[in-house]
Formats: structure tokens, sequence, C-alpha cells
């Protein structure tokens, strides 16, 4: 059954009833985003396999149809108030059977919980549906729309959607190694070319085509969104790589889940790991040269080290010289002589220590034994004048 056929007979019964109780009002504008009537039929043919299941005229069957379909639609609290108010006007004769369809469809819904799709995919009844729009803030249908635009860059059919169904990973769809075969790239392809750019762009075409239908705009939107924060976070600041990165890190951390959700698309915690903490890391070159600056700052600070090292060595040196100095000059006080320049004393009895009489090596002038004789001649002789005077 071809989804315009059910979309048409929808639209049909919420076209047909009693029109007078709503005057020129359109009782549709403002539903589903401003998406009016042709918005709200999306959802409810969402889980619509047959046109038969579809109401077609003004009876209490076809009243009973539209609840059912209105309590398995995913409908916001708006859009089931405008469908009820809609049959007490135009099909007040079957209100109450709309009512008990509703209930009975809820009921149907809480006893069902979740069937099985392909590739580790649900199709969730409607207690789980509520669950899963309230914590990403669209239908679960819009869900596996952006996966598949994420990992393909294809919007997927009705079809495809309630085959998969929610968590399903579209890397194992049918359509996508058809997309293989005929060498179309998904993700993989640009994270093994490390192709952050042609990534970016597949999702922004994949954007676009989203937009194109009315049920997706909104979601498309938040898409868009997604890429332009991650993009003012990495492309603006010369980091394409973080892109590729985080959307690595996005996908396995939510795998069929799409994004994060509407309101934050962007995964604060996956953010902070992936991006955040590698734009403040120093890049290799940078650490290279840091580390190469360090290793010339040591060696001067070796080289400074060997220096004073030897500065110190020379001043013990000169600090050495000088006490031996000072030392001979004591011994030369203490000896007696006195007047004049005192003798240079630079050790023992030697060649270059000579006794200064006579010019021995063995003893100093005090112990000459040639200055002694003439000492005691010239004493005699100094005796021998006196007695004669």
């Amino acid at each position: 059954m071809a989804t315009s056929e059910i979309l048409a007979a929808l639209g049909e019964y919420l076209q047909g009833g009693e029109q007078q109780g709503f005057g020129s009002k359109d009782p549709w504008a403002g539903i589903s985003g401003e998406g009016g009537l042709e918005a709200l039929l999306e959802k409810l043919a969402m889980n619509v396999t047959n046109e038969q299941e579809c109401p077609d005229e003004d009876c209490a069957l076809s009243a009973m149809q539209m609840g059912t379909l209105a309590a398995s639609a995913n409908l916001n609290a708006k859009e089931s108030t405008a469908i009820r108010i809609y049959m007490m006007i135009a099909y007040n004769e079957h209100v109450s059977f709309y009512r008990e369809g509703l209930a009975s469809g809820k009921s149907a819904a809480e006893e069902t919980k979740t069937k099985m799709g392909a590739h580790g995919g649900t199709l969730p009844a409607h207690e789980f549906s509520l669950q899963i729009e309230q914590e990403k803030g669209m239908p679960w249908q819009a869900v596996v729309v952006v996966t598949s635009v994420m990992y393909r860059g294809v919007v997927p059919t009705a079809t495809e959607i309630d085959k998969y169904g929610y968590g399903s990973d579209p890397a194992l769809w049918t359509s996508t190694n058809l997309d293989r075969k005929a060498k179309k790239k998904n993700f993989n392809d640009y994270l093994q070319a490390m192709d952050s750019i042609g990534y970016r762009d597949l999702l922004l075409k994949g954007a676009t085509r989203m937009s194109q239908n009315k049920a997706w705009a909104p979601y498309a939107a938040t898409l868009m969104l997604f890429v332009n924060k991650l993009s003012s976070m990495t492309f603006d600041q010369n980091r394409g790589d973080l892109f590729l990165k985080y959307c690595e890190e996005h996908m396995e951390a939510h795998k069929g889940e799409g994004l994060y959700n509407a309101v934050r698309p962007t995964d604060p915690q996956i953010l902070e790991e992936t991006v955040l903490s590698q734009k403040n890391a120093p890049k290799a070159s940078e650490t290279e040269g840091l580390e190469k600056k360090m290793d010339k700052r040591f060696e001067e600070a070796q080289a400074t080290e060997r220096s004073l090292k030897d500065m110190l060595r020379a001043e013990q040196v000169k600090s050495a010289e000088m006490k031996k100095k000072m030392e001979t000059m004591e011994r030369s006080i203490q000896s007696g002589v006195s007047g004049g320049e005192p003798p240079k004393v630079l050790g023992p009895p030697g060649p270059n220590n000579p006794c200064n009489y006579c010019g021995g090596i063995d003893h100093f002038a005090r112990e000459c034994p040639k200055k002694k004789i003439a000492d005691e001649a010239r004493a005699a002789k100094k005796k021998e004048a006196e007695k004669e005077e």
C-alpha cells in the first residue's frame, strides 16, 4: 500500500464530517509545528500499513478506527486535543465510539510493549514511544531518520523505518549494502580517509533532504544546529579533525539513537572528552619543540655548573699559594732577619735555595762553616787591636 494513498484516505476523513460548526476557521491551523493537517497526517499514518485501517465514512466503526490510530500515533497534547475537538464537532453522533477506539488503542499499546525490528531495532509501542519522545525531543521515527542521515546521508523510506525500528544500526541495513555496491560513501569511509569536510557535507546534504519532508523538517533543523555548533568548535578553530572524532565517539555511544536530543544535539561529556580536552592539549610539534627547549636549558645549566666548578678550583689554588707565601714570610720573620727586604726562603737548602754566604746547597748562611770561621777571625782581630790601645 502506497503511503500517499494512506495519507489521502486519512485526509479525506479529517476534511469530511459536519464542518459547519467550525465556520470559516481551519481546525488544523498551527498543528504539528505549523505544519497543519499534512504534518498531522504524517504522524497518524506512521503505523498504518493498509488503507483498510483508515476511517472512510461517517459511521461508528470509522470513529473507533480514528481513535485507535490517534492512540498509537505519538501525538502531542495539542494534536490530541485538536482531534478530540474535531470529532466532537464534525462527528458528534459517533464521538463516544472515538473515545472507545482511543481507549482500546492505548490498552493494546500497553499490552504490546514493543516489537522487534531488524538489526537490533525495536518498534516501540505507545508508552515506550512517549518515553523516547520525551528523552529525545522527537518521535522515534524521526530518530531513525536522523540516524540514517548521520551514517549514510540518506532519508529512509517509511517501509525502512517500520522494518528496522528504533535503535537499529544503519550500517547493517540492506539499503546500505546496496549503497556500498554502488560505491556510495558512508560514515566509515569518511572516517577511514579522515575526511572531515566530506562528512560534514554529507550531513548538510542529508539535512536538506530531510527538510523537504514536512514531517521531518523540524528535526532537519536540529541536525543543522548540530553541524553548526560542532563546526564552530572544530572547523572554525582549525581543528576539523575533531569534528570527525566527535562524531565517531557520539555514534558509538548512541548507536542507532541519532543525536543526543533535539534541545542539546551535542553530548556534553563526549564533547569535553574528544574536542575540548584535545584542543587544549599541545600538538605533537609543540611538544617536540618544548622538549628541545628543555634539553637546551639543561645543557646550558650543566655548562654553567662546570664553569662554576672550574672557577672554584682556581680560587682554591690561589688560596693555597697565598697561604704558602704567608707561611714563608712568617718563618723569615721568626729567623731574626730585620731591615730591608726579608730573604726569600722558599723551602729547604738546595740548588734553588743556596747559602747566601758561600753558595753551598746543603745549608743556610746561619749554619755556614766558612762564615763561622770568618766571623771568629774578625772577632779575634778586633780584640787584639783593643789590647794595643
